[in-house]
């Protein structure tokens, strides 16, 4: 049986920082880390009613988080069920490559930050902030390793921006139309 190095670099990687956190004497609870996962979200429809053209926005908006959302989960689910790594905390769980939690978070800080950019540049990267302590809380409560988190990561980085690409041309067309 040949092994792969670079999962063997990886999952040492992981080992390495699930024993350096130890027991952990702090521990949040799982609904804040729910709550870390929708905040970029929930930031980004805020920012749309301090912006003119106000209903056109919203639409834009909740057609690029319908679209990342479709994206995420279309390549999330299988990628969960072919790789079929078990979570650091649980000897029955098989569903933790890659993290869901943080997957949602940083899909959010990014359309946030696709939306934000050019008015609103410090509210643009407050996402980010969020996503990230969702990742850390995820590895600091032992419900995701390391891997999981960076690939959840680039997972909802990169579904965000299909998702503003495509509804951006979408719309763009549909205004040369008329």
């Amino acid at each position: 049986d040949m092994t792969n190095p670079t999962r063997n670099n990886i999952e040492s990687l992981d080992t390495a920082v699930k024993n350096k956190l130890g027991g952990n004497s702090f521990t949040l609870s799982p609904k804040i880390e729910q709550l870390f996962k929708w905040i970029p979200y929930i930031s980004t429809l805020i920012s749309d009613f301090q912006q003119s053209e106000v209903r056109k926005k919203l639409m834009t908006r909740l057609q690029t988080v319908a679209l990342s959302e479709t994206i995420v989960n279309g390549v999330l689910d299988p990628l969960k069920k072919i790789t079929h790594r078990q979570r650091p905390d649980s000897t029955t769980q098989f569903d933790s490559f890659p993290s869901a939690h943080t997957a949602t978070s940083f899909m959010g800080a990014e359309i946030l930050r696709q939306a934000s950019k050019d008015k609103m540049p410090a509210l643009a990267y407050s996402g980010y902030i969020m996503a990230i302590a969702t990742a850390a809380l995820r590895v600091h409560n032992k419900k995701s390793w390391l891997s999981d988190v960076v690939a959840g990561a680039a997972l909802g980085i990169a579904s965000a921006g299909v998702a503003c690409w495509l509804v951006k041309e979408h719309n763009r067309k549909k205004a040369m139309e008329i």
